[in-house]
């Protein structure tokens, strides 16, 4: 019997040395701690980018437009200008003039600066303030009056409106 006891004091103390470990003595995380921690970051990450990727790529194009539209500008005073220079001009003048400003659907990049004529027509206006074009109807009586230009330069288009002076 005495052998028995003693196995079982064996048993007994060594189970009281063996370490404890509880929450107060851990000094570090879990791997499931981790990879839970790692999987909402990239989750986080990936909706952040999703969310904010579009705004960083395009960040430069409202500075792009602007650009334009300051060009488009500069090519819309340079135009009235020459316009107010005419004074009360000739046909000849306000031939060349009109015709210096590009034929309609062509690029130009010439003293006004770099612009494209999506339209370039003769209008009037008819009672109730619609717009009429006139543009190949030489008989009409306004005709030659007004001429009305649409440029662009990839920007937002430019609508300029020129009244011939003494016409």
């Amino acid at each position: 019997m005495k052998s028995v006891i003693s196995t079982d004091c064996t048993c007994r103390s060594a189970r009281r040395s063996l370490p404890r470990f509880t929450s107060a003595t851990s000094g570090g995380f879990t791997l499931v701690e981790m990879i839970v921690t790692l999987t909402i970051t990239a989750l986080a990450a990936t909706m952040l980018f999703t969310f904010m990727g579009p705004a960083v790529t395009r960040s430069h194009e409202p500075v792009d437009r602007l650009d334009a539209d300051m060009a488009l500008a500069t090519v819309a005073a340079n135009v009235r200008m020459r316009y107010v220079a005419l004074g009360t001009p000739g046909d000849t003048a306000w031939d060349n003039f009109t015709d210096g400003l590009g034929a309609e659907g062509s690029d130009q990049n010439n003293t006004y600066g770099a612009y494209t004529v999506v339209q370039k027509r003769w209008i009037t206006f008819d009672t109730s303030g619609i717009e009429v074009d006139l543009t190949g109807n030489t008989g009409h009586a306004a005709y030659g009056k007004f001429l009305k230009l649409i440029i662009d330069n990839g920007g937002q288009p430019l609508v300029l409106l020129l009244s011939r002076q003494g016409a």
